[in-house]
């Protein structure tokens, strides 16, 4: 039963006190939206919130039905000196011929709410969304396979938009409208089983709600289980990011031994993350050797020999050609014979010294190339390029980088910023240039 005193205590989730805040409440002159707009009528007068004011939008679907409802709204607002903000929609607005017009008319709705929030400085957005909607809402995600965040149902915050309508049934607003004398109207189009939410709503909930004088109370901490149990799953996920997880260049690493421990599900979870959501393209990535490159809609997933590296796939594409053009050093650009390469992140910064009597500028910073051969400090004889990358396990994403310094006659000088080639070091030299990697 809807009473002043529960529909108050709902304003308790919000993050802070209602009462310097606005409100917007969005009124299309159903029963819903009428009741929600005379309690918050009350709300205000008992000086609970700063200001309240109406958002409706017309259609124009349902002929003169869609004029009445508007002038319903407007003449409840003129009497009560509540503002209001209508939007008649046009053909401007460019109804589709195909598609979903249901969701046409969202999106247009609530970019309308936006811009008078914005407009006017509106701290919230309320909706009149009850218990039965959400039950709706369950039953349509159920069928369509949706994953936990779909059967969490409707939140009753988030992103500005407060639904302090959810605890109640839709009998009790129609109760509550009748006793208090509250006009609305009924959109007679959700009689018809033309889309799914009302041939659930016709046809399936009765029968549901049939089974138990209770069901939608025992529905409710069904939803409230499963919003427990997607809070859990976010911790677990939170803590997983914090143990293994490292941003470098807005690129993501990702332990590939922690993340094949976990739960299967914990697993989708935390690649869904990045926009990969197919349960056989997970297992594939799971499964895939070192080098193989995976794509979402907005990421690209490189499996490395100990690390996932994921990046934003623009980013991926400009950093690629940013690292594999070549860098020149002309001597004449080198200050106090000292060279400085930044942009390694390293802990400590290192230094390598070279024989400025031995090496022929200018000096080239370029991407390996195949056959390749340096003779590393700490070794004897020669090694191929290619070999100490893999035995240093070097990630694929900084072997394909301009990590091979040379000098004007192709003699390799190091790989940068792993180890200096002996042939030209100069530690003692009396023409000392050094090598400054940061």
């Amino acid at each position: 039963m809807i009473n002043f005193e529960k529909f108050q205590n709902e304003f308790s989730l919000l993050e802070e006190s209602s009462v310097d805040k606005k409100f917007l409440i969005a009124v299309s002159g159903g029963a819903d939206s009428m009741v929600l707009l005379s309690l918050m009528r009350d709300f205000f007068s008992q000086k609970r919130c700063s200001a309240i004011s109406v958002a409706h939008i017309n259609y124009h679907l349902r002929g003169e039905d869609s004029n009445l409802d508007q002038k319903l709204v407007t003449d409840f607002c003129q009497e009560y000196d509540i503002p209001h903000f209508v939007y008649e929609v046009s053909c401007v607005d460019n109804k589709p011929n195909e598609g979903s017009i249901q969701l046409w008319a969202r999106d247009l709705r609530y970019a309308f709410f936006r811009e008078v929030m914005n407009n006017n400085n509106i701290d919230y957005l309320l909706t009149a969304h009850h218990r039965d909607d959400q039950l709706e809402t369950f039953l349509i995600n159920l069928s369509r396979g949706a994953g936990l965040a779909g059967l969490c149902g409707i939140p009753k915050y988030k992103n500005s938009i407060f639904r302090p309508m959810l605890g109640f049934t839709k009998q009790e607003i129609y109760q509550y409208a009748h006793e208090n004398k509250i006009p609305f109207r009924e959109d007679k189009s959700n009689k018809k089983n033309d889309y799914l939410r009302n041939k659930i709503r016709n046809t399936i909930s009765p029968l549901l709600k049939d089974l138990s004088p209770h069901f939608l109370d025992n529905f409710q901490k069904s939803i409230d289980y499963i919003n427990d149990c997607k809070l859990f799953i976010n911790s677990e996920l939170k803590f997983f990011f914090e143990e293994n997880l490292e941003m470098k260049d807005d690129f993501v690493f990702i332990d590939k031994n922690a993340l094949k421990k976990q739960n299967t599900y914990l697993i989708y979870e935390i690649l869904k993350t990045f926009s990969f959501e197919n349960s056989t393209e997970i297992d594939k990535i799971l499964h895939a050797e070192v080098g193989n490159i995976f794509h979402s809609k907005e990421y690209q997933l490189l499996v490395d020999r100990q690390k996932y590296i994921i990046s934003k796939k623009e980013h991926y594409s400009q950093k690629k050609n940013q690292d594999n053009i070549p860098l020149t050093i002309e001597k004449s650009s080198v200050e106090n014979n000292t060279i400085i390469l930044e942009g390694y992140h390293l802990q400590e910064a290192k230094i390598w010294f070279l024989d400025g009597d031995k090496i022929n500028f200018p000096l080239k910073l370029r991407p390996k190339k195949e056959g390749e051969y340096f003779f590393p400090i700490g070794m004897q004889g020669k090694k191929k390029v290619s070999k100490f990358i893999k035995d240093e396990k070097i990630s694929l994403l900084e072997k394909n980088k301009n990590i091979i310094l040379e000098d004007a006659i192709g003699t390799i000088l190091g790989i940068v910023p792993f180890r200096q080639d002996r042939r030209k070091m100069g530690r003692d030299s009396i023409n000392q240039f050094k090598i400054i990697i940061k």
